[in-house]
């Protein structure tokens, strides 16, 4: 099965690059992740899902809920690699740094994706929003 289409950030113009941009900036990771990407080959999608989500990205109660459903998931990590096994792939420290990097940006971004899906889905199926509202004082990640 072919993977879904999406829109490289380097071809976003007018307002969907607007809103790759704040999604950078509010996850405070420097991609936008594949399913956003995906929403905005859809006329008018991504638009939509910004106008649903992103006073609730503003506000950071998407990611903090998000990392909230994340923390409550209790798994354990798993076995480290050992530095033979790494070398043999041909990963050095370099390479060791940048999957590092990679890894701690999907780790800030996925919980705020997971976010986006839980509140998205009620909004897809028809129903009304509905919750506590956002907290004041967040500030995105660096």
């Amino acid at each position: 099965m072919p993977a879904p289409a999406e829109l490289p950030e380097s071809q976003a113009t007018g307002a969907i690059a607007e809103i790759f941009a704040d999604l950078r900036r509010l996850t405070g990771v420097g991609y936008v992740s594949s399913i956003f990407r995906h929403l905005a080959t859809m006329p008018g999608m991504l638009e939509w899902a910004w106008d649903v989500l992103g006073p609730a990205f503003r506000a950071g109660a998407i990611q903090q809920a998000g990392e909230a459903i994340a923390a409550g998931a209790a798994l354990a990590p798993p076995a480290a690699l050992g530095a033979a096994r790494l070398a043999g792939w041909g990963v050095d420290a370099a390479a060791l740094g940048a999957i590092r990097s990679a890894a701690a940006g999907f780790v800030r971004v996925a919980p705020a994706n997971l976010g986006a899906g839980v509140c998205l889905t009620p909004r897809l199926a028809g129903r009304a929003a509905a919750g506590a509202g956002f907290a004041p004082g967040w500030t995105p990640p660096a």
